[in-house]
């Protein structure tokens, strides 16, 4: 059985020893723990016997039970109130950084990311603190969504146009207008980025992305895109003949490549290309086509230069139609090649 041995120091206090042999054998190893108090030496004493002998569970020598092991009790939640809280992490200077930090995008992009952060996420979403789940939650975006979708009203304003246009920037009886669905689309596929930038950090900012399930208005609800309307070739030469000399050729070239103003507009003599042929009934015929390579870009100081197109597919060749040829004004012609006839 296990001891408890009294001994005086020299300093006057009393130290009590618990005593014992491993196995409670008569040749086990002789260990032993020192205490201050009687109580927590009977305490381990009864632990050793009830062990056989062997040292208690969770017990480290010459140090104690473990941290949170309670005797008789097993293991308890620990006050790890006095560690410090961590850093909070705003909203806004999270969203910024993440921006700025951005690979793959034009500056023009950057800089509307940054727009849209400053008019419409940062007012409502600036001072949250991405740490706290508490703070955003999805209620708070649907009810960010709502606020998009129907404006702020003029409480002052004598009366209020029921259907405010896009166009001008300021309408009666509004603070601020209703955004059409599509704007709503990117502004929270903008906090969505954000949000899921936060949970995907190492370590996670937040558990979850509260904007991953919020349902957003119908893009064609009546107030989306309009229903495509094709015009005859009458009605697209009356319109023709009715501008300006200088710019009825874009015009047709427009309609009959389907090419943007951006791309048509970044055109050079060296990019089209028409050829001298034979036809297969052995009439003179000219072939050619046009090669896209570069469109006009918008910079961030609402300045445009010269780029290479967004995508791969839009850096491509366009064949131009016999009429679209003998309808343009002249260009350089390659020489016809005897392996091209027939």
């Amino acid at each position: 059985m296990a001891t408890i041995n009294q001994r005086k120091l020299a300093d006057g206090r009393t130290r009590y020893w618990v005593n014992w042999r491993l196995g409670g054998t008569r040749t086990g190893a002789p260990p032993s723990e020192p205490f201050d108090t009687h109580a927590d030496a009977h305490t381990l004493k009864l632990h050793v016997e009830a062990a056989g002998h062997q040292w208690p569970e969770n017990w480290i020598r010459r140090q104690g039970w473990a941290q949170g092991w309670v005797p008789g009790h097993g293991w308890v939640t620990t006050d790890e109130d006095d560690e410090p809280e961590a850093e909070p992490v705003l909203f806004a200077d999270y969203a910024r950084d993440l921006v700025d930090s951005m690979t793959g995008i034009a500056e023009r992009t950057r800089a509307d990311y940054h727009r849209d952060l400053d008019i419409h996420l940062i007012p409502r979403f600036g001072k949250v603190n991405l740490r706290d789940p508490a703070r955003l939650k999805p209620k708070d975006v649907r009810a960010w969504v709502n606020h998009l979708r129907t404006g702020v009203s003029d409480p002052t304003a004598p009366h209020r146009t029921s259907t405010p246009s896009r166009g001008r920037k300021k309408e009666p009886g509004w603070l601020r207008k209703p955004l059409a669905p599509k704007s709503i689309h990117n502004l929270h596929g903008l906090l969505f980025t954000v949000c899921e930038a936060a949970v995907r950090e190492d370590p996670p900012l937040r558990p979850s992305n509260p904007a991953s399930r919020t349902r957003l208005p119908r893009v064609d609800d009546g107030e989306g895109e309009a229903d495509l309307c094709f015009l005859t070739r009458e009605e697209f030469t009356l319109l023709r003949d009715s501008m300006a000399e200088d710019v009825r050729d874009m015009v047709e070239v427009f309609v009959r490549t389907g090419m943007r103003y951006s791309k048509l507009t970044a055109l050079q003599v060296r990019d089209i290309t028409l050829t001298a042929a034979i036809g297969s009934d052995g009439q003179p015929l000219t072939r050619g086509h046009l090669d896209v390579r570069r469109a006009w870009k918008r910079c961030p100081d609402n300045t445009f230069r010269l780029g290479a197109p967004k995508t791969r597919s839009s850096r491509r060749r366009i064949p131009l139609s016999p009429r679209t040829i003998r309808e343009q004004p002249a260009a350089p012609r390659k020489p016809c090649r005897p392996s091209a006839t027939r």
